[in-house]
């Protein structure tokens, strides 16, 4: 609680099989990776800056997706700017993995690709400010998943995008607020 975490090649903080932790109020900047990343059940992120890290901002993680167990990690009322500085594509600001994150009253900016990314099922991903993101990139979402028709059940609402410009790769395809990518075309294949 109360921290400043500065200038490291690696993440900024990590727990693997993470019970409980609170990380809250805590300032996380100049990571070579991922400012936090948390993998377990009853986490939270809140009150929390991640600013300027090499790959991603916050990453939570855990549950069962065979029991569909949810992990009951949150992440909130935090703000995450300018990641991607090292690798610029899939470094999202704040992704959630497996089963029953919650991301709510986030605020995301200034990023080359997307804000969040989630895979798995159950999510809550809500009342987010997500504000000039997208800007290297091309097929993609500011809020993105996809590529598992498995992974169902999570709730998008109330969250504001905005400023979000992207271009259009040689396809023509360009960035969206919300990007559910290949799902149908997925459920398409199945039905033949």
């Amino acid at each position: 609680k109360d921290i400043t975490l500065s200038s490291t090649l690696g993440n900024g903080i990590e727990a693997a099989g993470a019970t409980g932790w609170v990380v809250d109020g805590v300032t996380v900047t100049k990571t070579g990776s991922d400012g936090i990343v948390l993998n377990g059940t009853g986490n939270t992120v809140r009150n929390t800056t991640v600013t300027d890290s090499g790959r991603g901002g916050i990453v939570a993680s855990g549950g069962d997706r065979a029991s569909l167990t949810s992990s009951k990690n949150v992440v909130e009322s935090s703000t995450v700017r300018r990641t991607g500085r090292v690798q610029r594509q899939y470094t999202p600001g704040i992704s959630a993995w497996g089963v029953g994150t919650t991301i709510r009253n986030n605020t995301l900016e200034d990023m080359p690709n997307q804000a969040i990314n989630f895979g798995g099922n159950n999510h809550v991903v809500e009342n987010n400010e997500i504000v000039r993101v997208q800007n290297k990139s091309a097929d993609a979402g500011a809020i993105y998943t996809g590529r598992d028709w498995s992974w169902g059940g999570t709730v998008i609402r109330n969250n504001h995008i905005h400023d979000v410009t992207g271009y259009a790769d040689k396809a023509g395809m360009g960035v969206t607020g919300i990007y559910l990518d290949d799902v149908q075309a997925t459920l398409d294949a199945l039905e033949r």
